[in-house]
């Protein structure tokens, strides 16, 4: 596993899009290896393109944050899933984990807010191991 976090980012509104792109490309230690507009075209995209982490949005076209998490959660390879969303209040954040987020920002929040709500590389790498490990043994 190298040092760098692969990662899908997704948002219904290409200028949201496109800076989440840029910020999340300044970071060291992090590549974007695709952008989606919607939850169907990210599915699409991990499907072929494999990534550490996928920031996608709670209320997209097509296929909503819920529909993804449900979607990727039984895959092995699967990325970890942070919730980037101006959805207001608690009931997504909530939400969002029992459906299995790995992380929760919202758009209001300063951008190192959602630098800190990425998983560590080795929160990563010790998920993967964990699913692995589980899945061997049933």
């Amino acid at each position: 596993m190298s040092d760098t976090a692969d990662i899908v980012v997704t948002d219904k509104n290409p200028l949201v899009l496109a800076g989440l792109k840029a910020l999340l490309e300044a970071e060291q230690g992090l590549r974007v290896v695709g952008t989606a507009a919607d939850g169907l075209e990210f599915l699409d995209i991990i499907s072929k393109v494999k990534c550490d982490v996928g920031v996608i949005g709670w209320e997209m076209p097509g296929c909503d944050g819920r529909a993804v998490l449900d979607a990727v959660a039984e895959r092995p390879d699967a990325p970890r899933i942070v919730i980037y969303t101006g959805v207001p209040g608690t009931r997504v954040v909530r939400e969002a984990m029992l459906y299995g987020a790995a992380g929760f920002c919202h758009k209001g929040d300063s951008n190192e807010a959602l630098r800190n709500s990425l998983p560590s590389r080795r929160q990563i790498k010790a998920y993967k191991a964990n699913f692995t490990a589980n899945r061997e043994s049933s």
